[in-house]
Formats: C-alpha cells, structure tokens, sequence
C-alpha cells in the first residue's frame, strides 16, 4: 500500500486515518468508475481530503489555488459545500464515524471525477458537486447510517483475526485521549471492504434500495419482537412442580398466609414448564435466475440483509448462498454475506431441490439443534425432498414463494415444521418472513 499522502484540500492536520482511508476508499472508486484517465495519486488525496473534510471536527478548506485542474475542483467545490447548511447536519453526523464520513467522501469524489470527465471549467466542477452533494442528503444519510452496523460487523471480524495473530486495535478512545474515533492506526481488510460498500450505495441505486429497505425490515422487526413478552428460557411448554419460589406462577404468591407458608414448607410451587431450545444455524438460499431481476430480487435480498444483520446481534452461525441449476457464492461470515447481497448478479435457471441439499450438507455440525432453513424464490419446478430428510438434520424451511404458487414447495415447507409464505413484494410481508425465521 502506498505510504502517507499530504493533505492538499484541508490546512495540514495530524490525521492517523488519513492514508489508510485515501488508499482503500480511491482503490475502491476506480473499481467502479472509469477512473483510467486521472492519476493514482491525485486519486489517493481527493478521496482522503474528503473524507476528512466529513471526519474532522474542524477542518479547513485551504486558499491557495493548485496546480492541479482535478484538486483545485475538489478544493473549491468543499469551499461552497462547508457553507451551506447541508454540510452542517451532516459533518454533525458523520464527525468521528468512519462509516458515515466514507460514504460523503464517496459521494464527493465521484461528483468531482464525474463533473471533470466532462471537461467543464473547474469554477463550475466546483459548483455542480456542491449542488450535488446537497440534493442528496437525505438519501446519503440513510445509506450511511446502515453502513455504520456494517462496519461494527467488520470491525469485530477484525478484532477476532488480530487476537489470533497477538495483536491488538488500537480503539480511538486509546489514540484520541477519549474522541469517539471507531478506528485508529492501520485499518486493514474492513476498511477496503466497507470503503467499497460507500462507494457502491453512492453509485448503485439497486445496492442503495436493498440497504434502506433491508435496515427498515430490520428495525420494524426489533420494534415488533420488544413488544412481545417471551421467555428467556425457551418456549412455555405446560405446568410443572418447583421448589423454587422464583419460578413460580403469580397466583402462586397470592394465596392467602397459610397456604402461601404451606406452599413454602412443601417446596412444591406450580411453575411454568419451558422447553429450551438450542441456537442453531440460519440458512439463506435466494434465487439468482434471469426471472428474479428487478423489484423482485431487490425485495429478496432486502429480506436477507435484515436476517443477517438480526443473526449478527444475535450471533447465530449463518450460511448465505445464490441458486439457479447450481449453488453459487457460498459465505459464512456477516461481513461477507452483506457484500454477496450487493453485488451478485441475477441470471440463469432454477432447481430448488439443489439448493436445499446443498443447505442440508451445512447442517452436518448443528443437527441437534434447531436449524431454520430460508428459500426465496419464484420458481415453480416440482420440490422432489422429502420432509424426512430436513427432520433428521433438525431444521425447518421457511418458504417464500414470490407471485406465483409451488405446491410441492409448500408440502415440504409444512411437513417439515416450517412454514409455506406467499410475497407480494411488500413491507409487511417481508417483516413475516423475518418473524417466521427467526
């Protein structure tokens, strides 16, 4: 990785991040613009400027004029944009966030490249990107806001990769005599990984609609599971004896004095009985054929990325993987599983029969547990597994049959202890999904 870039944009600031963020968030935006034309270099230090023009608490736009027709653009253009009211709310939110101040960047470097592919004068560059960073406020924010529990995903992955190697984060409360920094010094992997993800919910609308849709799906599910009031310790199952006081029902504790002191000597309380329920592994198989582009796909992979993110809170082992007449683009990992859902492509047939195989063979390591397998597709080829199969690996299908019907899918969904969900493509219906699985 190249070394330390200077700071052309911003008066010169010591900023730890600096270089790390100017690498991986400018080899990320030439992967997804055509980017051939402008030098490395001047790459690098746009992208890392402008990221600490959202990242620092007080930067400073410099006067000078460079030579530079690329950065003098950029220096302008952050000139305009820091005096609008737009980048005060959002340099109020993204100041010491890594996730939200990679995004803005993201948004600012392409609107520079963008505006000067087109040859125009760099006063008007700078004032198209300016314009342009303000129109899309509010669409940038929620983005970036899903793009902050992305990270906290990465970061953890990271952590647990440098306790195995005996080295150890510096946090940025460590770095910064207590700033609320995610990350200082060498960033790594999750850094790259989350810099590609700004850069591709900037440029990808279909990327940016599974993001916000997906992150509503999942906090409506929150909302809704907090309202609920179950047991910690499994599903109610019955009644059952207890000598222990705490465990006992209310009425219990209402029986007048003699009977209450009688219940006490005798140790036999009535209690609720709890069948406990060990954690098992979350299978998400979405349907990549040619039939599933467009609102469709956008709806599945919204549904998935809500699952992921509550399987993360909850750390339950997942496994996510596409299907047409094969299995593709298999991962185990949260951080992983977000990037699969924002880049793989739709194409290509169906079988269904392969993809739940393929789910049982994950299951070699969890079949005393209860497993949750999740299909997502609209496909309609006759389902020839027997319900047999998923009850001796200790998991259910939960399937989601998307405008259409598949009766031999729905059989097998129901005669495994799962459940059968016809989609419409709506909020509400994705928000069942979610509940069924989990």
């Amino acid at each position: 990785m190249p070394g330390r870039k200077e700071h052309f944009l911003l008066n010169p600031v010591e900023e730890p991040l600096y270089s790390e963020v100017a690498n991986a968030l400018a080899e990320a935006l030439a992967e997804a613009a055509n980017t051939s034309s402008i030098n490395s270099d001047e790459l690098a230090v746009l992208t890392g400027d402008a990221f600490s023009l959202f990242y620092m608490p007080w930067p400073v736009v410099k006067r000078k004029q460079l030579k530079s027709r690329l950065l003098e653009a950029a220096r302008k253009a952050a000139l305009y944009f820091t005096a609008t009211t737009e980048y005060r709310v959002a340099h109020e939110r993204t100041v010491f966030n890594i996730p939200r101040s990679l995004v803005w960047a993201a948004a600012f470097a392409k609107y520079v490249l963008e505006t000067m592919e087109h040859n125009v004068s760099v006063d008007r560059a700078a004032r198209v990107v300016a314009r342009s960073l303000k129109l899309s406020a509010k669409r940038l924010e929620e983005a970036a806001a899903e793009l902050a529990e992305i990270y906290e995903i990465l970061k953890r992955e990271q952590r647990k990769t440098e306790e195995k190697r005996g080295t150890a984060i510096v946090t940025g409360k460590e770095a910064r005599g207590g700033l609320p920094a995610p990350v200082a010094g060498k960033a790594g992997a999750p850094l790259e990984r989350a810099a590609k993800i700004a850069v591709m919910l900037v440029s990808n609308e279909m990327a940016r609609k599974i993001v916000v849709l997906g992150g509503r799906i999942e906090a409506r599910f929150r909302w809704y599971r907090s309202t609920r009031r179950e047991s910690r310790r499994g599903t109610v199952n019955g009644y059952t004896l207890t000598s222990n006081p705490a465990r006992a029902l209310p009425r219990e504790h209402a029986l007048p004095d003699e009977l209450w002191l009688a219940k006490l000597a005798s140790g036999k309380w009535l209690a609720k009985r709890r069948m406990e329920e060990k954690l098992g592994m979350l299978i998400i198989a979405i349907d990549r054929s040619g039939s599933m582009s467009g609102d469709k796909t956008i709806w599945a992979r919204s549904v998935a990325y809500a699952l992921v993110k509550l399987a993360a809170k909850r750390r339950q082992p997942i496994a996510l993987y596409f299907f047409d007449y094969n299995v593709h683009n298999i991962v185990t990992s949260y951080d992983e599983a977000i990037e699969a859902l924002l880049t793989v492509t739709s194409e290509g047939g169906t079988c269904i029969d392969c993809a739940i195989a393929h789910g049982l063979k994950l299951l070699q390591r969890y079949r005393d547990r209860t497993n949750t397998i999740v299909i997502i597709t609209d496909g309609e080829d006759v389902v020839r597994l027997k319900p047999e199969e998923l009850r001796r690996h200790g998991a259910r299908l939960i399937a989601v049959m998307i405008q259409g019907h598949n009766e031999s899918l729905k059989r097998l969904a129901e005669e495994s202890g799962g459940k059968y969900l016809s989609a419409r493509l709506t909020e509400d219906e994705a928000l069942e999904v979610v509940d069924a699985a989990l």
